[in-house]
């Protein structure tokens, strides 16, 4: 021991899991001598420090950059929807400028054919049910059982009736009532006025209506003079010359803040081809009864059933076949006994 090169010795302490942590590390080493070890360790080891006082700084920099890109991207997705409903908007802008100015100097092509307006009214109705839900307004309907026949080209009915709905959905006042009516007025044989399908809506306007009648048919003028929707100011243009170009007639009335609109067309009878295809189901009707009458005579004559038994006449709601049939089975019985 007097002649060891090293004599100092050193002791510290360690836990447990600075045991094993030293002990993983010496298995990477081929010595396993924990003296060894701990003096070159001791004595070739580094502590290394490093400031990373700017690399905080920087890096918190770059934080605040991307959050910045973060908000720069979401306003750009804004400006991207609201450039989105802008160009939507003017198409639909250019593409009403284009249908007015077709409807007002007649340039439309139209398919006349005999139109349902009870239906077509219905099938409007639920088109715009979402929308009118959206905006709280309850639709309240009052049409005829009956069918009213008109002449018109289905399309541009359709595109009156919308254009009529949509002012509704955009101008009426939020959890309103909207009406629709639908009523017949008959003409008069003695003058020859023939009778009139009228399509009726009414609602209460969201802001006062300061303006006359007339003038809501004019292009590009609007009721609501603050302009707080994104209405164009030419529906009812476009469904007013689309109605007359029909050959309807098409009015607005004005009471305060009360709202109307009404669609008038002459109401047609049954076209000629319905009216030949009724007379030969009728014929046929007829010319079937007429054969199957002397074969029920013959039946009756082999029977003996009394003439009486032949009256037709309704037994309890049963038909007057089945009074007859009744009649022959209680004459056989009778027979038999």
């Amino acid at each position: 021991m007097a002649n060891r090169k090293r004599n100092i010795q050193m002791k510290f302490y360690v836990t447990e899991e600075e045991k094993r942590l030293i002990d993983k590390k010496m298995a990477q080493l081929p010595t396993r001598r924990y003296g060894a070890y701990l003096r070159k360790m001791a004595i070739d080891g580094y502590i290394i420090y490093t400031d990373t006082t700017e690399i905080k700084a920087f890096t918190s920099e770059l934080s605040a950059i991307g959050r910045n890109i973060n908000q720069i991207a979401k306003r750009i997705n804004a400006y991207l929807d609201v450039l989105d409903q802008k160009s939507q908007r003017l198409k639909t802008l250019i593409e009403d400028l284009v249908e007015a100015s077709k409807a007002s100097s007649g340039n439309v092509k139209l398919e006349f054919t005999d139109i349902d307006l009870v239906q077509m009214a219905f099938q409007t109705n639920g088109e715009f049910e979402e929308k009118l839900d959206a905006r709280h307004l309850q639709l309240i309907i009052n049409a005829p059982r009956e069918p009213l026949m008109i002449r018109a080209d289905g399309r541009r009915l359709w595109r009156v009736l919308e254009n009529l709905y949509n002012n509704v959905c955009k101008y009426a006042m939020e959890g309103s009532r909207v009406y629709v009516d639908l009523a017949r007025v008959p003409g008069n044989p003695e003058t020859g006025t023939a009778g009139q399908a009228v399509f009726t809506i009414k609602n209460i306007s969201a802001n006062p209506l300061n303006i006359r009648a007339d003038e809501l048919t004019e292009r590009f003028v609007r009721g609501d003079v603050a302009r707080t929707t994104e209405g164009s100011g030419l529906g009812l243009s476009i469904a007013k010359d689309l109605t007359e170009l029909q050959n309807g007639q098409f009015s607005l009335y004005i009471d305060g803040d009360l709202f109307k609109a009404q669609v008038t067309f002459d109401l047609v009878e049954k076209t000629t081809e319905k009216a030949v295809e009724d007379a030969e189901i009728i014929e046929e009707t007829d010319a079937s009864e007429a054969a199957e009458k002397p074969k029920k005579d013959d039946e009756l004559k082999k029977t003996n059933i009394p003439e009486e038994a032949t009256i037709q006449k309704e037994v309890n709601g049963e038909s007057s076949e089945n009074a007859i049939n009744e009649t022959i089975n209680t004459t056989e019985n009778s027979r038999n006994e």
